[in-house]
């Protein structure tokens, strides 16, 4: 397989090779036995200077109802809950493991050269300067390639963007465009994943902290009433709330708990708890498998269990979701505290494990 990368990365630019190459970092890392669309569309939103992000916060733009400057950073996050439910390799790797290219991954690469190659067919019609043997796809060729992969598709349609606008972006991208301008408007997006069933139900963005200096009453009732709506429905109840500062998300579930306390909830949640149980504040990346289920997933499942044991129901904040995100996953052969932290919180969650 090692030689078959290689000679893949033949067909490709420096710049899309390089992608390639730092996405067969990232599936190894997270012990994945396979690249996919998702590691390649992951690493090229990690880049800070990367034309799919451009495109995507243009597409945003576009759209007032879903406009805001943090939702790039949703659509990451997004992204990498995706890649926490793709299954690791069970192998212990003694030597240098390298992940093989996904059926999917094949199927976008030969269309990025396929259009590639017509792409310069088009534009050598007049002066045949470069031989069609030695085209090689370019980054913007590769990413509208990824674009059109399903998984890809999904994920950003469930984070709240199009694929086919973006794509449009990308093919139609002014370099004089106007930098994106903060709008006032919030942001509340369904979305799950697949099968999995206990994806995050629901992201509220909060207004851009530069509109103000303190936070606001007025966004502030906002906000909360659109947390209550989420909690509300019957399915996809899981909410994340992204913010420009710490200060607005602690502000916002802070009012959130008082009206707990307070009992000035909608009379569907009068019986319902809220209950901190910060796991941002625990050195995960420091503990054993053993201390993870000891530590914090023993504790919460009682939390749950004394809840479900009353007949009442029970709003579980847990923090700063940073370490969910931070691209630490440890030696790629190791247990990986992330991805079984997440898988056993969805369950428990879904109630799979409140009688354990």
């Amino acid at each position: 397989m090692r030689s078959g990368i290689y000679t893949l990365q033949e067909t490709l630019t420096a710049e899309s090779a390089s992608i390639l190459k730092h996405s067969l970092g990232l599936a190894r890392r997270r012990n994945h036995a396979q690249i996919t669309p998702l590691h390649v569309a992951t690493t090229l939103l990690s880049l800070n200077a990367s034309s799919l992000k451009k495109a995507c916060l243009k597409s945003q733009q576009q759209n007032i109802n879903h406009n805001h400057p943090l939702q790039c950073r949703a659509l990451e996050l997004c992204f990498n809950v995706a890649l926490n439910r793709l299954p690791t390799s069970m192998i212990q790797h003694q030597h240098v493991f390298v992940p093989s290219l996904s059926n999917a991954l094949i199927a976008a690469l030969k269309r990025a050269q396929a259009h590639q190659r017509r792409g310069c067919i088009e534009q050598n019609q007049n002066q045949n300067q470069q031989p069609l043997l030695s085209v090689k796809v370019e980054l913007d060729q590769l990413i509208l390639s990824i674009l059109d992969d399903p998984s890809v598709s999904r994920v950003m349609r469930e984070a709240g963007f199009s694929s086919t606008s973006v794509k449009n972006n990308l093919e139609h991208e002014n370099h004089h465009s106007s930098s994106l301008t903060n709008h006032n408007n919030h942001f509340l997006s369904s979305y799950g994943y697949g099968n999995y069933g206990y994806g995050f139900g629901s992201v509220l963005f909060s207004k851009p902290s530069q509109v103000y200096n303190h936070f606001p009453l007025q966004s502030c009732k906002e906000d909360v009433k659109l947390v209550f709506d989420v909690l509300l429905r019957k399915k996809k109840r899981n909410i994340v709330i992204v913010s420009d500062t710490v200060s607005l998300t602690e502000g916002l579930v802070n009012e959130l708990m008082e009206k707990f306390e307070r009992d000035e909830v909608p009379n569907e949640l009068k019986k319902t708890h809220f209950v901190k149980f910060n796991l941002g504040s625990i050195s995960l990346k420091y503990m054993k498998k053993e201390e993870v289920e000891m530590n914090v997933l023993r504790v919460l499942k009682k939390k749950v269990s004394d809840y479900v044991a009353l007949g009442v129901g029970a709003v579980f904040y847990v923090g700063d979701l940073k370490w969910l995100v931070d691209g630490d996953y440890g030696d790629e052969s190791c247990y990986n505290h992330v991805d079984y932290l997440v898988d056993e919180i969805g369950k428990l969650f879904c109630g799979e494990e409140i009688n354990n």
